[in-house]
């Protein structure tokens, strides 16, 4: 059986933030429906200098993983 898989640069996929108000703050790049994923999430995102995540949340039967190219978290 042949693998099948979906290639996406994450950049290329919608930014998202301006439609909700954090244009100011970060991109928001969700690739949920871009890689056509089914169970599965990837969000990148790029927040600008001296800004933070303006919220957080959580999911009660999902486990997240966040990697921090530059700068720091909490």
């Amino acid at each position: 059986m042949a693998a099948t898989y979906t290639i996406k640069n994450l950049r290329t996929v919608e930014d998202s933030a301006p439609k909700f108000g954090f244009a100011d703050i970060q991109e928001a790049r969700f690739a949920f429906d871009p890689l056509e994923a089914s169970d599965t999430g990837l969000s990148l995102y790029t927040l600008k200098p001296d800004c933070r995540q303006p919220f957080g949340h959580r999911h009660e039967q999902a486990e997240e993983v966040y990697v921090v190219l530059r700068g720091s978290g909490p």
